[in-house]
């Protein structure tokens, strides 16, 4: 039989806690995306590396990574290139080409072009 504490007697025990569950510890940090410290490509390559350390097999597991830890503004971007498409539906290498042809375009052969004719010696 329980008394109550405001009158002076003993509190019951309280209930034991649930065991906390065991927490997934994963190799590494990945970082969002900043254009002004690391190239798309350079950025693609430690998202690979991050998968093989911590063994993310699950294109829908390195989808989530991938779009969870590129940070608000590339998550936009890709989100905005994928259109009509959502991001769900495209697969990490579509998502990754997506992104490298925004960051590093293929140069146009007349710019490229006029750069050799303005050639100074």
């Amino acid at each position: 039989m329980a008394t109550d504490p405001s009158v002076g007697g003993e509190a019951a025990a309280p209930p034991p806690a649930a065991a906390p569950t065991p927490a997934v510890s994963l190799l590494g940090v990945i970082g969002p995306f900043d254009p002004t410290q690391e190239e798309w490509r350079e950025y693609a390559e430690r998202l690979v590396h991050y998968f093989v350390a911590n063994d993310i097999a699950s294109e829908g597991k390195q989808r989530a990574i991938l779009l969870t830890a590129v940070g608000p503004g590339t998550y936009r971007l890709l989100k905005t290139l994928a259109s009509p498409k959502k991001l769900d539906e495209l697969t990490v290498t579509q998502l990754v080409d997506l992104a490298s042809k925004h960051y590093n375009p293929k140069p146009s052969p007349i710019v490229k072009r006029f750069e050799f004719n303005c050639r100074s010696q």
